[in-house]
């Protein structure tokens, strides 16, 4: 698609093969467990961080004109399937973590949004 639209050039190339080098080192096992953790322990701060500023955002403007509320239920639903098979599959509480933060932060999102929907002009 890139090359098609004339947008490929050796800035995208290059972290996007060092993006597939270690997502392969990682699928090898050529990584070291203590790191995998570790990246997955970073996940969580992470994620939170940017919806709670997206949440701090809306309630500070007291507007959720830029917010999508289907979108953002879509991701918690998405949190829930995923808490639900890594609970049945390995019950890892690293993930379980992530995974129930993002979620409680995704309904969070959706009730300030919510709350702070512009109302609509009547013609």
């Amino acid at each position: 698609f890139l090359a098609f639209t004339g947008q490929l050039s050796p800035t995208v190339i290059l972290p996007t093969a060092a993006a597939s080098y270690f997502a392969y080192s990682i699928v090898s096992g050529q990584l070291p467990d203590t790191l995998i953790k570790t990246l997955v322990g970073l996940c969580t701060p992470i994620s939170a961080s940017s919806k709670v500023v997206a949440l701090i955002t809306i309630i500070r403007a007291k507007n959720s004109a830029t917010v999508s509320i289907p979108s953002w239920t879509i991701s918690a639903y998405t949190c829930v399937t995923r808490i639900f098979t890594i609970y049945v599959e390995s019950a890892d509480p690293a993930l379980l973590m992530n995974f129930c933060t993002s979620f409680v932060l995704n309904i969070f999102i959706i009730i300030a949004a919510a709350m702070y929907k512009p109302k609509q002009k009547k013609n």
